[in-house]
């Protein structure tokens, strides 16, 4: 059995996720920056507790196991004009939502063929979405989704 590598896992998720074309213009990242820019993904939020992983064993002295981990991430977007150019707060709620949305889609997309870990094989799930708008420190409004990927490995 190939132990897990969840940190080689992550940088993969993260490289296939910044080369989608739906996500141009996206920042991907593993732990939330203190910056970033209008748009971008979190795959982990430290101020949630970080990564949890289970370990489950078929029985006692087998070697088939499943490793289950909850990656908390966050999708934000930030707007101080829409596509038209209004600035009403309900154009731009709006629009970030939307755009929240779409990267979410994009994100649900890639995990359904997620990069491999070792022989282990890969079911993932998105869950417990919530959603946040919100005024901006720097003006404008930012929408936040919240979201849980719950990934599962087995191996024999």
């Amino acid at each position: 059995m190939a132990t897990p590598a969840t940190g080689t896992w992550l940088l993969a998720l993260q490289a296939a996720l910044a080369a989608r074309p739906g996500l141009s213009g996206v920042s991907v990242w593993i732990v939330q920056p203190d910056v970033t820019g209008d748009d971008a993904i979190v795959l982990v939020r430290p101020s949630e507790g970080g990564v949890t992983r289970n370990v489950e064993w078929a029985a006692v002295g087998q070697r088939r196991t499943r490793h289950n981990w909850a990656f908390p991430g966050r999708i934000m977007s930030y707007r101080t004009a829409d596509a038209a150019g209004s600035t009403a707060a309900a154009d731009l709620v709006a629009e970030a939502w939307d755009r929240c949305d779409a990267i979410l889609d994009e994100v649900a997309d890639e995990i359904k063929s997620p990069p491999t870990m070792a022989d282990q094989t890969i079911n993932a799930l998105i869950t417990d979405i919530s959603v946040q708008p919100s005024p901006h420190d720097r003006g404008g409004w930012a929408v936040w989704t919240d979201f849980t990927l719950t990934v599962e490995a087995r191996s024999s």
